[in-house]
């Protein structure tokens, strides 16, 4: 015998049904919320006026003229981290009030570019190498199309050379360390875009570990203080941001070439 289904019953059932339908809408809605706020304030669309995220990358967001270059934030950091000079050894470039790099000897212009050649290093076995393809590139994307040439030996880290060993640049021997009482840290101040030059401005402090002198240059000629104890690891930023009037400033100096890349041409000391 069928069971008879009355009138209310079946209200009911349709009643239930849409709610069903309302609130798979809801859910639904809220999933696509929830993925375009992801997608806006992973790209830094949107914000809250938190402060998170590296302070580098706050004061180049906040400082810079917007550029007409994609991710133009993480490539003035980029190059800021390549050619800074407490990112670099070569004395005759951190020991300079004024740098052209046009001036500068291959050795040196070899060693700035190690900060992006480095990078392709490999590992085979017990051979390191990089390739002669990744030095010229990394080279020629920072000083200019044409300007690498081989050559016998070039910097790596530390005191450590690559052998030329065509096609690749070969590293000998176990890197180690090297120990120095000297170290420099450097903070970056701001970025500026004009027309297709990129200017990049930055404090840095040297730091003498033996008498614990916080020096105004490498050769420690003059002494800013002496501290009592060994400075934390977050010291040196704190010092240079609330010191910068009394350390030197550095304005790294880019023009944007046909390529598309920003061709280093030097740095300057602004408050010598």
């Amino acid at each position: 015998m069928k069971k008879r289904i009355n009138s209310s019953e079946i209200e009911r059932a349709k009643r239930s049904n849409m709610f069903l339908f309302i609130l798979t809408i809801l859910m639904l809605l809220v999933v696509i919320g929830g993925l375009v706020f992801y997608v806006l304030y992973d790209k830094k669309l949107i914000n809250f006026g938190d402060n998170r995220g590296s302070n580098e990358e706050n004061i180049i967001s906040k400082n810079e003229t917007r550029f007409n270059l994609k991710n133009s934030n993480k490539e003035a950091l980029r190059l800021y981290n390549i050619v800074r000079i407490s990112n670099n050894s070569c004395s005759e470039y951190i020991n300079s009030d004024n740098v052209k790099t046009k001036d500068l000897k291959d050795d040196c212009k070899y060693g700035i570019a190690s900060n992006i050649y480095k990078r392709y290093v490999v590992i085979d076995n017990d051979k390191r190498y990089v390739s002669e393809y990744d030095v010229s590139y990394a080279y020629e994307s920072l000083f200019g199309e044409g300007t690498y040439k081989s050559q016998e030996t070039i910097p790596y880290v530390n005191d450590y050379k690559l052998m030329y060993s065509a096609p690749n640049y070969i590293i000998q021997g176990e890197i180690r360390d090297t120990d120095s009482n000297m170290s420099i840290h450097e903070e970056l101040l701001s970025v500026k875009k004009d027309n297709n030059y990129l200017y990049i401005n930055s404090a840095a402090m040297y730091y003498e570990s033996i008498n614990k002198n916080i020096c105004k240059d490498y050769d420690c000629n003059e002494i800013i203080e002496t501290i009592n104890e060994e400075p934390s690891s977050d010291y040196y930023s704190l010092y240079i941001k609330h010191n910068k009037n009394k350390l030197n400033n550095y304005r790294y100096k880019f023009k944007l070439d046909k390529n598309g890349f920003y061709k280093y041409i030097g740095y300057e000391k602004t408050n010598k």
